[in-house]
């Protein structure tokens, strides 16, 4: 999935839970990504997803949520 200059890449909601969010590519975005949900993966423990404000641990803004394996570069098609 790639989400490209939008104002959120992906928003997770607060009453969204237990959702497993990898391999996305989101690029350009106001907030590539945001949670306020809980219990949220941003990895699948190996792969993450491809951030355009790419860190070496991407910290989700809105609550606890981290990418801890973000990818350096995006999959290819």
């Amino acid at each position: 999935n790639t989400a490209k200059e939008n104002g959120y890449g992906i928003y997770i909601s607060f009453s969204c839970g237990w959702n497993l969010l990898f391999s996305n590519h989101l690029l350009d975005n106001g907030y590539n990504a945001y949670d306020l949900g809980q219990s949220n993966s941003w990895d699948n423990g190996r792969a993450g997803n491809y951030y355009g404000d790419l860190g070496e641990v991407f910290y989700v803004p809105g609550g606890k949520g981290a990418d801890r394996h973000p990818m350096a570069e995006p999959m290819p098609k």
